[in-house]
């Protein structure tokens, strides 16, 4: 048997990952009755990108509005490039 070489090999799938910190103002935490954050909650994003791109976001928060979801996925739409079809929250 011989061995195929493709030299001209290009990647067909690019993935990547990332992860930052949620700030919340102290203003907001008065509004919802909360007095502190023990620890640093998190937004993790995966982005996998081939034919289409597609955005993979959680944030370590309870539960969240479907206005505030849309508004974070214009704003991460707007900011990428990236349809907001592609965005999942």
């Amino acid at each position: 048997m011989s061995e195929m070489k493709n030299d001209s090999f290009e990647p067909e799938l690019l993935v990547g990952a990332g992860k930052a910190v949620i700030e919340i103002p102290e203003a907001y935490l008065a509004a919802e009755n909360f007095k502190t954050i023990h620890d640093p909650i998190h937004a993790r994003a995966v982005a996998i990108a081939g034919n289409e791109t597609v955005l993979l976001v959680s944030l370590e928060i309870t539960s969240m509005p479907e206005p505030e979801i849309r508004c974070i996925r214009e704003q991460i739409a707007d900011r990428t490039g990236v349809p907001k079809e592609n965005i999942w929250v």
